[in-house]
């Protein structure tokens, strides 16, 4: 009799130990300020913000109220956002599905080309502290230092560079 009390002591004080901590989460929508609900990449930066980069409407800004949106009218050339990395200067680099780069820099759209002129889709984006390191679908790697040159560094022969990780 004492082994049953004893162990309905131990279950009631197991489940009261394995509640766990319960989780809020709050779901945004177009109708909230996002500007797209096709979400491709998200990241954050150092003051809090989560950025969002989406498949038909540029990159937004979340500061946990309000959304700022960086699209066609700021500057980008194409509004269909793939890949988002930002560097140690806080710079926004957006990977492109056409036209490469697009930088938002202290607020501002700086678009950065193909050495060739050519028009791939950005899969991955790393980066080192003096430089960002682009994979595309076609399977090129590029190399852009602070002052936005660019350099192809290698040619994978079409195939799709998924992912950049990038090692001082």
């Amino acid at each position: 009799m004492v082994e049953k009390g004893l162990l309905l002591i131990f279950q009631v004080l197991l489940i009261h130990c394995l509640h766990s901590q319960t989780l809020n989460f709050h779901n945004y929508y177009v109708s909230d300020g996002l500007a797209q609900s096709q979400i491709t990449d998200i990241v954050s930066d150092s003051k809090g913000n989560i950025w969002f980069s989406t498949y038909g409407s540029g990159v937004d800004q979340f500061d946990g109220k309000n959304f700022i949106n960086y699209g066609l009218n700021q500057g980008f050339r194409h509004h269909q956002v793939m890949k988002l990395y930002i560097n140690e200067a806080q710079q926004i680099w957006c990977g492109l599905e056409q036209g490469f780069i697009s930088v938002i820099t202290n607020g501002e759209v700086i678009n950065i080309d193909y050495p060739n002129g050519e028009d791939e889709e950005v899969t991955a984006i790393g980066g080192l502290s003096d430089k960002v390191i682009v994979g595309t679908r076609s399977g090129n790697l590029y190399s852009i230092d602070k002052s936005f040159n660019v350099k192809q560094i290698a040619n994978y022969n079409g195939r799709t560079i998924e992912d950049v990780i990038v090692v001082d």
